[in-house]
């Protein structure tokens, strides 16, 4: 295969804003989308070297696989190992556990997967997932252990026969992206059916220009000039926001195209690729693509303030440095078949994932080797926030929509909102005061983004990104427009809303309550938002056990001003304000029961010590104490 210099400039054009963007500089809100040139660049490659290998009649599926080990598995897993020993340093067991699946799962090839089981709202921030990255090369194996066979099988029907099967899955891929970016974000992000057709543009620009098309000099330079202007825009103006990556992924993806295709060393793009510059960071960016997340991760463990004005440039340029070493130390020699042969290739590979996998089921089998925790410090280092998490939400998840009975004799109580909503629920379920005894609860849930509000204008209100999300009712099934929950509104003995409530929500909230009452003719109880402040389990475990329970906590004025302006709009027996209940404070909280029991994990959602606090807590209010008071909206006051 022709080498190509303005290649390595695509790449380092790609590797430059996924850099900037996970490093917390600000430079390329769209940065995100260097994956995907990466991936068009991926298709475009691989399919020259085979259709090349094919037309000589030397491709070997061995060879394939041998060239991609060689390019792929030597310089990840020496990552990989380096990073180790920075987890065990830096992560608590709940962390290093969930890190550990990782481990397992990239060797198999499926940390994409892993990654994606564990996403969701109680996950813990990308940001500080060392091996987050990993997900890309992952969906490049999983194509590639099916792309080289269906070309071997196919090939013999035509070339045409494979480029309309191509199209064909491209298509349905894309589609595909195009509805998960908008109903299952996280899927669409990490798996390979909605990211097979990015890979396949780049397959495609491979067949084209194998047919050695007479391009005219303009045209070459006009579509240059038109891919870089598409990735360029996508990097600049693309932001979290952005539906992805579904329709808006196409405009990254066919600049890379168009740059591949007509981009070459006469146009005025060609040339500036082709620089030494360019050129001379494109030949390390694998490196670098390895390094980064890593090294970011890790210094958000080690150093708050990872990201600020000196500190984040310098871990910019110890990434590039770190990426020169491994290209020139690990990267070159495994590609010299003078150095390691076939053999020597596929047993250092497989001794190494399977050296990884061991390491990471023992780890995750032992709770992140929690051992290196003293003992009265393990149950509080072993909380994992996306374990956590399903606690939260599993008790309302299960009542989601749930038919009232007809002669329970308990008061019918549905519970609307979001996860503050789902503490709620755990708190009646789980409290050990006997609330569970007396209700009986069926839940509906809307995404704080969306206002849990009953009033005719609220998309109006709702933040543009969130719009959309909003509006075709994902994380919210479709808000109170839903039929079925308007049906258990009607059945309901009361109505309780809970939310994580933003400013923008309290001065609507009254007339959200006075709607539903005046439609629904049920009373309305709102309970307040609540925070702990800021929870930080490294630096809980730093104390002493007395020193913890000493320990509170100051609480942001702006969640007590929202409670504050809900609650003035609002009879004292529509309300509780439920920061209150936990706090007794309106200035610290505490974080521990009296016999040590951590009540909030990430200072916003419960634990099951939380839950039961609050549960205790809540049976001392009047209103949902008597439930004749409740369903009258008589009595009112907490005692």
């Amino acid at each position: 295969m022709k080498y190509r210099p303005e290649i390595d400039g695509l790449r380092a054009l790609a590797i430059f804003p996924v850099i900037f963007f996970h490093s917390g500089i600000g430079l390329a809100k769209g940065g995100f989308v260097g994956v995907d040139v990466f991936f068009v660049i991926s298709g475009y490659l691989i399919t020259t070297i085979i259709i090349s290998d094919m037309e000589s009649g030397r491709f070997s599926i061995l060879e394939f696989y041998e060239r991609r080990a060689r390019r792929i598995l030597p310089a990840l897993f020496f990552v990989m190992a380096a990073s180790l020993p920075f987890a065990w340093l830096l992560l608590l067991p709940g962390d290093m556990k969930q890190f550990l699946q990782t481990v397992i799962g990239v060797p198999l090839f499926v940390s994409n997967i892993v990654l994606w089981r564990e996403s969701g709202y109680f996950d813990v921030s990308g940001e500080m997932k060392p091996l987050l990255h990993t997900w890309s090369l992952s969906v490049e194996e999983q194509f590639y252990i099916l792309y080289p066979a269906f070309l071997l099988l196919s090939c013999r029907l035509g070339k045409r026969f494979v480029l309309w099967s191509l199209a064909a899955g491209g298509v349905v891929s894309l589609l595909l992206a195009h509805w998960a970016a908008y109903h299952n974000a996280n899927a669409g992000f990490f798996l390979l059916p909605t990211r097979a057709w990015e890979l396949i543009l780049g397959c495609f620009s491979a067949f084209y220009l194998s047919q050695a098309p007479g391009l005219s000099p303009s045209l070459k330079e006009y579509g240059g000039v038109a891919g870089l202007s598409l990735v360029a825009i996508s990097i600049l103006f693309y932001g979290p926001a952005t539906p992805y990556p579904g329709i808006y992924a196409l405009a990254p993806t066919l600049g890379a195209l168009f740059i591949v295709v007509f981009a070459t060393r006469e146009t005025c793009v060609g040339r500036l690729l082709s620089c030494k510059l360019m050129t001379g960071v494109g030949v390390i960016s694998y490196s670098a693509y390895l390094w980064h997340q890593p090294i970011f991760a890790f210094a958000r463990y080690a150093l708050p303030s990872s990201e600020n004005i000196l500190v984040a440039p310098a871990l910019v340029a110890l990434v590039f440095l770190s990426a020169f070493v491994s290209w020139r130390l690990v990267e070159q020699p495994f590609r010299d078949r003078s150095l390691f042969d076939r053999k020597s290739i596929f047993m250092s590979s497989s001794v190494a994932s399977a050296a990884f996998i061991g390491f990471g089921v023992v780890g995750y089998h032992t709770n992140g080797f929690a051992s290196r925790l003293p003992e009265e410090d393990r149950a509080l280092g072993a909380i994992s926030k996306v374990e956590a998490g399903k606690y939260v939400e599993q008790n309302f998840s299960t009542l989601l929509l749930r038919n009232f009975s007809r002669s329970s004799g308990r008061l019918k109580v549905m519970l609307i909102g979001d996860s503050f909503a789902e503490d709620i629920a755990n708190a009646v379920l789980d409290g050990t005061d006997g609330l569970k005894e007396r209700i009986e609860l069926s839940t509906f849930h809307i995404s704080h983004r969306c206002g849990n509000l009953y009033v005719e204008d609220i998309l109006l209100k709702i933040a543009d990104e969130a719009r959309n999300f909003c509006l075709l009712g994902s994380g919210a099934n479709g808000g109170y427009r839903n039929e079925k929950l308007r049906g258990l509104l009607l059945a309901a003995d009361v109505v309780w809303i809970a939310s994580a409530w933003q400013a923008w929500q309290a001065p609507l909230v009254a007339r959200s309550v006075a709607n539903l009452k005046r439609e629904f003719g049920k009373p309305v109880v709102v309970f307040g938002t609540k925070t702990f402040g800021e929870v930080d389990l490294r630096e809980l475990i730093r104390m002493k056990s007395q020193e913890r329970l000493r320990y509170r906590s100051k609480l942001p004025e702006e969640h007590l001003a929202i409670n504050r302006a809900i609650e003035a709009s609002l009879r004292d027996a529509e309300f509780i304000d439920v920061n209150d209940l936990l706090c007794r404070s309106e200035t610290s909280c505490g974080l521990f029961t009296e016999d040590g029991k951590l009540l909030s994990y990430d200072g916003s959602h419960l634990t099951i010590h939380g839950a039961r606090y609050l549960g205790e807590r809540l049976a001392s209010v009047r209103t949902l104490r008597d439930p004749t008071g409740v369903v009258t909206m008589g009595g009112g006051s907490r005692q």
